[in-house]
């Protein structure tokens, strides 16, 4: 079990946006900012919690991101994310847009395609 807030769902979904680019990445839930300053009435903090929930279990069931590293440190590290070196070598250089459309592709057939291109 470990503690996280919001904002730590958001830099997760953020990192695993641009680290997995070309894949489908699940949405997070969005952020209601004024729910969240004006209204943290037990109701809306236990809604929030389920669709974080919710949020993590797509992640953990998708083929590719369920074995990432991403995932793994947001849930395995104690503590704040902002204190663990391993979270902030994730955040290094992301793929390139043809990395992400050739991921992409892949994923769409559902195996290993070759991109042939050719210039004119």
């Amino acid at each position: 079990s470990v503690r996280r807030r919001f904002r730590d769902f958001v830099d997760l979904s953020n990192l695993l946006n641009e680290n997995y680019r070309g894949y489908f990445v699940p949405p997070r839930p969005h952020r209601s900012w004024y729910q969240g300053k004006f209204l943290m009435k037990p109701k809306f903090i236990e809604e929030r919690r389920v669709l974080l929930e919710r949020y993590l279990r797509a992640l953990a069931s998708h083929p590719t991101i369920r074995d990432s590293s991403e995932l793994r440190v947001f849930l395995e590290t104690a503590g704040k994310l902002s204190d663990c070196t391993e979270w902030s070598q994730l955040h290094g250089a992301s793929p390139s847009l043809f990395e992400g459309t050739t991921k992409f592709f892949k994923q769409m057939i559902g195996k290993v395609a070759s991109l042939i291109l050719t210039h004119k």
